[in-house]
């Protein structure tokens, strides 16, 4: 039996929040970020920047090195926990049925 809880509304993607423009990459491999995302994501001279190829190999992801170790200290802390748990305080695959 379903909950009778209210679906979470997914927030409306709004194109203007993720577009930053274009760069052209320059004779020495370099790029510029544009300014707007450079301040969005308060990126600043002298940062390291990590550079992930993205899924399916068509194209590359930025992120800044020390939002990547932030993300994988929590992501290494929710594991944690999570394993903490007792098993008994999971369903079992076989106890939970959706209509």
């Amino acid at each position: 039996m379903k909950s009778m809880k209210p679906e979470p509304q997914t927030p409306r993607f709004d194109w203007d929040d993720h577009f930053f423009g274009t760069a052209t990459v320059g004779e020495r491999g370099q790029i510029v970020i544009p300014a707007d995302a450079r301040k969005r994501f308060d990126i600043e001279p002298g940062d390291k920047m990590l550079i992930l190829s993205a899924p399916g190999k068509n194209g590359l992801m930025l992120c800044k090195l020390s939002a990547m170790r932030e993300f994988m200290a929590a992501f290494g802390d929710a594991l944690a926990r999570v394993e903490a748990e007792p098993d008994s305080d999971r369903p079992e695959a076989a106890d939970v049925i959706e209509e």
